[in-house]
């Protein structure tokens, strides 16, 4: 029975030992998709702001083709 117990206990160290290296591979790619998550933010807010500037440009060259037509 102590034999079987010595067993089972290594073969669960065993286990335990390969979930943990997966728990430290998910969190490696959890990291890796948060950095993605962070880029692609920034890349939105750029965007964004590209949309406003491009809105506002044309705002402006509409109105100086209005001043010009007065």
């Amino acid at each position: 029975m102590n034999c079987q117990l010595s067993t089972i206990n290594y073969q669960l160290s065993t286990v335990n030992c390969q979930l943990s290296t997966i728990n430290c591979q998910l969190s490696t790619i959890n990291y890796q998709l948060s950095t993605i998550n962070y880029q692609l933010s920034t890349i939105n807010y750029q965007l964004s702001t590209i949309s406003i500037l491009t809105f506002v440009n044309k705002v402006q060259l509409n109105s100086s083709r209005n001043l010009n037509i007065n």
